[in-house]
């Protein structure tokens, strides 16, 4: 019966003090809102701008857990890219904080807008959730994945794919971009899927879609590419998609997206 919302706060607004996590909560349909927690990062963290998404899971025995992923900038956002997450216990308050690292992580690598999400709609008593993010080496642009398989905890073990999702956009040695990552857990029948959506390359018109199995290695590759969509003005540039589903059989999976200042939506 709670809405859930997570948002950045700048502490002093100086590159001398962290930035950090308001988590509200609205039991009267977002009317008014009630501070829950105010999680301050460490260092002189601060977060990046639209980088910052959650997911709640929710066991059969009443068990709520608020999960929330965020993209960060270290030593006063001057610093190394990289992503964090926050576990919350929103029945009993209790709470952890830690930053993701997957295999090879260093600081000339740039990991950000995290994007979560979980199966729990499927999987009540058993839920795993899934944690896609934008990635890039020297102008080399791809995607990558780590899940939780035992998320009904505040302190989760996460399982990294060392792998890309996708292929990668640019080559050795070219400017950096920032492109748009989102996920989305579908269920058809008795097969569990994994889709991820890329957006916002810079030299196509393009949404890129692809999907893989809830293990993450399925096909032989990381990901596997479906398709694309250029939506009804294929020649406009698209930014900013994001992804959602109802997580049941034989739904549907949409993707709303930004195009030259208009919001177009497709199916």
């Amino acid at each position: 019966g709670k809405i859930w919302a997570v948002a950045g706060f700048q502490g002093t607004g100086s590159s001398s003090s962290p930035d950090s996590l308001r988590v509200l909560y609205s039991t009267n349909g977002g009317i008014t809102w009630v501070l829950y927690a105010n999680v301050t990062l460490g260092g002189t963290d601060k977060i990046n701008t639209g980088e910052i998404d959650c997911e709640i899971i929710e066991n059969t025995t009443g068990d709520k857990f608020l999960h929330v992923v965020y993209g960060l900038r270290a030593t006063g956002g001057t610093g190394r890219y990289f992503a964090g997450g926050l576990t919350l216990n929103i029945p009993a308050f209790a709470g952890t904080g830690y930053a993701f690292s997957w295999p090879g992580n260093d600081a000339t690598l740039r990991y950000y807008m995290p994007r979560i999400t979980s199966d729990n709609a499927s999987y009540p008593s058993n839920a795993w959730i899934y944690v896609a993010i934008s990635f890039d080496s020297l102008g080399r642009n791809v995607q990558k994945l780590v899940r939780c398989t035992s998320p009904y905890t505040t302190t989760p073990t996460w399982t990294y794919k060392a792998d890309k999702i996708y292929w990668g956009q640019g080559g050795v040695g070219e400017p950096q971009r920032k492109l748009f990552t989102d996920i989305a857990y579908f269920k058809n029948g008795a097969n569990d899927s994994i889709i991820v959506s890329y957006s916002g390359v810079p030299d196509s018109t393009k949404i890129f879609f692809s999907k893989m199995d809830i293990s993450g290695i399925s096909p032989s590759v990381a990901g596997q590419f479906i398709g694309f969509v250029g939506g009804s003005e294929a020649d406009n540039f698209k930014y900013g998609a994001k992804l959602s589903s109802n997580g049941n059989d034989n739904g549907s999976i949409l993707c709303v997206f930004n195009q030259a200042g208009v919001t177009e939506g497709v199916k």
